[in-house]
């Protein structure tokens, strides 16, 4: 990995670009993806998936093996199968109020996708249907669905803001009648986390401070897994809560996220998340390695379409190119970084701005490893892929500088520049920032000026 210079490329190169403690960490998603077919004729009942469960009423079994089923996606982010999942459950008893409200659940923001207008519209109709439904629930059924209820407004593009707090104060309430109740504190946390999603630490890496609202839903979210240590939905969100900050305090959830539900590639990614922050580097890539494998496998078999393949799983190779260049696997790095790149739609990458990183992850790849010439081989990006071609600029003017092709490596950060100055004029991506310094940096040293 010896390259020369005194400018950690590796760090930047593939790291930064990975997005750790940013959105791309969770990638993106959202509810509106599409599965082809009929549902009640093509969605399956998958084997593995663990045996999580939430009792509901209803006097027919394959709607509440369906049910779980699609609580389980929805805590996998998976969150059109999991709607898929609900439907068939709906399809198998038409009088399940719990059915609608898990469609109305899977159909909202999280943290990785604001409402959208269609989902949203949707949403606001099957958490009504919910409701029109609510004879012969139990408490804790009703509780859910008026809770739900407040998350959606007639008008599918109402102020986000006051409705996602509406529905966090609902499950707050909910929390207090049911404060053992495991999914009950683990919908909570997920309310209050989608409040300000990614931003639940202020302060530098080790002296984090807790933002408004994270020491609540850590706290359910710790009761949850003191009650239910296998909970896959209270496990992966504490993931998320924690990992930029405290990443020790979920590792023991990451040892055992993986096995609740092997087939859920997103759950057998998340172990990830904290094995790159506390140096466990080729566990990482073991994990994705293992959620590849997951999610090729579900994929294959039920071509699904819209997000999840689109982001989530590309995602799973993003990360090992990441972790196996920390652990200095250029091979597997390498390879990671070659494959994930062609499996990024266009049409996806100019929607999720992060995942363009993606599409030039092998050249940041070869900077990482040293490998000019390699990534000066690589064509451009689409030219409308404004993020991607920052970074391939980056990635071209150190490999030049580094070959002491410093004209060549001057006109690339005069491009970079420029397109940055169109792209992101106000200066708020900081990936585009970094990357302007950075090679600024390395063309000094380069040059030998070390001070400038």
């Amino acid at each position: 990995m010896a390259n020369g210079s005194g400018v950690s490329n590796l760090a930047f190169g593939v790291g930064l670009a990975t997005c750790l403690t940013a959105a791309g960490c969770g990638a993106a998603g959202g509810p509106d993806g599409e599965v082809g077919g009929e549902v009640a004729d093509t969605v399956p009942l998958y084997a593995n998936l663990g045996d999580h469960a939430l009792d509901i009423s209803t006097d027919q079994p394959e709607a509440q093996a369906y049910f779980n089923q699609g609580l389980r996606l929805q805590y996998a982010f998976n969150h059109a199968e999991a709607v898929r999942s609900y439907e068939a459950a709906l399809a198998a008893d038409p009088t399940c109020a719990m059915c609608w409200w898990g469609i109305a659940l899977a159909l909202g923001p999280n943290v990785n996708a604001a409402m959208e207008v269609e989902p949203g519209a949707r949403a606001f109709a099957a958490a009504g249907r919910a409701r029109e439904r609510l004879e012969g629930t139990t408490p804790l059924e009703r509780g859910l669905i008026e809770a739900l209820s407040q998350r959606y407004g007639r008008d599918p593009e109402s102020d986000r803001t006051a409705l996602d707090s509406a529905y966090a104060l609902a499950m707050m309430d909910l929390v207090t009648s049911f404060p053992d109740h495991p999914d009950v504190l683990t919908l909570y946390a997920a309310s209050m986390m989608n409040l300000r999603p990614w931003d639940y630490w202020s302060g530098t890496y080790g002296d984090r401070r807790p933002n408004p609202g994270t020491e609540d839903l850590l706290g359910a979210l710790e009761r949850a897994l003191t009650l239910d240590p296998n909970n896959p939905g209270a496990c992966h969100y504490y993931i998320h809560a924690v990992e930029a900050a405290f990443p020790k305090r979920a590792e023991a959830c990451a040892e055992r996220l993986a096995t609740l539900m092997p087939g859920a590639g997103h759950i057998v990614h998340m172990p990830g998340h904290i094995y790159i922050r506390i140096g466990r580097y080729a566990d990482a890539v073991r994990a994705n390695e293992h959620a590849v494998h997951s999610d090729e496998t579900y994929i294959s078999d039920q071509n699904p379409m819209g997000v999840y393949p689109a982001a989530y799983y590309p995602h799973n190779y993003h990360f090992m190119a990441f972790a196996a260049t920390m652990a200095g696997m250029s091979r597997q790095a390498i390879q990671a970084s070659e494959t994930v790149a062609p499996k990024v739609p266009k049409s996806v990458a100019l929607d999720v701005y992060w995942i363009q990183n993606a599409v030039v992850l092998p050249q940041l790849t070869a900077v990482s490893f040293g490998r000019w010439d390699d990534v000066l081989a690589f064509p451009m990006p689409d030219p409308d892929l404004d993020q991607a071609t920052v970074m391939a600029l980056y990635a071209r003017g150190v490999a030049f500088a580094a070959l002491g092709r410093l004209d060549e490596a001057g006109e690339a950060a005069s491009m970079l520049q420029d397109r940055v100055a169109v792209a992101d004029p106000e200066g708020s991506n900081p990936v585009l920032t970094i990357a302007g310094h950075t090679l600024a940096a390395e063309m000094a040293l380069r040059s030998g000026r070390p001070r400038d």
